[in-house]
């Protein structure tokens, strides 16, 4: 009798080791992972089936789900029209997983929330997932540099994996660093938890700090500060609502603003992915179908000189943006789909995220949600996000089902005014 009375208990035990060890097994970035993944949507759709229909009292959700499958089927079909595809069992494989796989890591993103009503499991799984990223970008550095101490060494371009499809091999940096920029995300929560100071708040600032740190030094070591300054930049805006008085807020937020205009005017803080980018949506009328036939020069940093964009094997042939690589790949229409279908996602998290200021309740944990968002952002914008990490790219849209559940459950008024009194409180 006693121990059918501590099966449940038991039973929930194990799940709180499992999938925070999912979590970090999927941070690995091991073979397999994107096997793995599937199979965890497929166990949380059956498990929680009964909870499906909750998905339609989201209208952002429902339209976003038909606009991602319809990407994906266009994407599947152009592919397979321009030859970049050859029909057999790994590209039915690969047409259904850029297809279903979005969609499918959205509603389980939402499912989940459904039945954790603590929203700190959650971060929980993002620390799994970071400390798991960060063991994989340590041991690519650590096999990578010559000797294996030297922690001054950069990596511009390619670097060594301790494992991948090919073993141990050379990889493109950008498809390594991605795991490094979760770790970042934990340091613009330091200044809330010193600030609110919650509990076991020393413990949970120096472990955020560590994490933090950790990120940002993988990151300059795979030559990539801009964008990590990028996204702390905006990480760390809300940190403004800690001074007490409007003026104060206001003159510090124009004086941020000021100093960065000035510093990308002068091109003291340049990256060649923006001009690139603006080149590049000058050229999309004559190639609308996409194909990587558009080709230009431009005006690259003061160091850099002029630059070219071609297909391959010209150096730089994709143009750094999730949107715009759809659009050099298959087409303006799958990438309109894609677009329309982020840009409604991310208008309802911002929404989530000013009904959080509203109320007053901005908190740590509100913060690294905030943090992870401006990451995957910076990643979107400026990096080939569905090329150089797709496992990354489809676990954006758990976390997005997650926060978009977290939201929906404050119906209030997102046009009410600003509480930051009671942040002060």
């Amino acid at each position: 009798m006693q121990l059918a009375n501590d099966v449940p208990g038991l039973k929930s035990r194990v799940i709180q080791i499992a999938i925070p060890s999912l979590a970090f097994v999927l941070g690995l970035n091991l073979p397999r992972s994107f096997s793995l993944l599937t199979l965890i949507c497929a166990g949380g759709l059956v498990a929680w089936r009964a909870d499906l229909p909750s998905l339609r009292r989201h209208p952002v959700v429902g339209w976003s789900i038909l606009l991602l499958i319809g990407f994906g089927l266009i994407y599947s079909i152009r592919q397979l029209q321009l030859e970049v595809w050859i029909w057999n069992g790994k590209t039915l494989a690969d047409a259904a997983t850029v297809t279903l796989l979005p969609t499918t890591c959205l509603a389980l993103g939402w499912l989940w929330r459904q039945h954790h009503q603590d929203l700190r499991s959650g971060h929980g799984l993002v620390a799994a997932f970071t400390i798991g990223g960060l063991v994989y970008v340590s041991l690519a550095l650590l096999l990578s540099r010559q000797p294996w101490w030297n922690p001054a060494e950069i990596f511009p371009s390619v670097i060594t994996v301790p494992w991948g499809d090919q073993g141990m091999a050379g990889q493109n940096v950008r498809s390594v660093e991605q795991r490094a920029y979760a770790a970042l995300a934990f340091l613009p929560v330091v200044p809330w938890l010193l600030w609110s100071r919650p509990a076991g708040w020393l413990i949970k600032a120096l472990a955020s700090l560590g994490l933090g740190a950790w990120g940002a030094y993988a990151i300059c070591s795979l030559n990539s500060p801009r964008l990590m300054a990028f996204a702390l930049f905006f990480a760390l805006l809300p940190c403004l609502l800690m001074l007490p008085s409007p003026r104060a807020r206001w003159l510090a937020l124009a004086g941020v603003v000021s100093i960065t205009v000035w510093l990308v005017q002068s091109k003291r803080l340049c990256d060649e992915r923006l001009p690139m980018q603006l080149a590049f949506l000058n050229q999309i009328h004559d190639h609308p179908w996409g194909g990587r036939q558009i080709h230009f020069s431009f005006e690259g940093c003061p160091s850099q000189g002029l630059m070219t964009f071609a297909p391959p094997p010209n150096f730089l042939h994709l143009p750094h943006n999730i949107f715009l690589d759809q659009v050099n790949d298959v087409g303006l229409l799958p990438a309109l789909l894609l677009l329309v279908a982020c840009s409604l996602l991310l208008m309802a998290l911002l929404q989530g995220f000013y009904r959080g200021l509203r109320r007053g309740s901005w908190r740590p944990g509100l913060a690294l949600c905030w943090s992870v968002l401006c990451c995957i952002l910076t990643q979107a914008l400026f990096q080939p996000f569905l090329y150089s990490d797709r496992l990354l790219f489809c676990l954006t849209f758990v976390f997005t089902g997650a926060m978009l559940a977290e939201f929906s459950a404050d119906s209030s008024d997102c046009h009410a005014p600003l509480n930051v009194r009671a942040l002060h409180r």
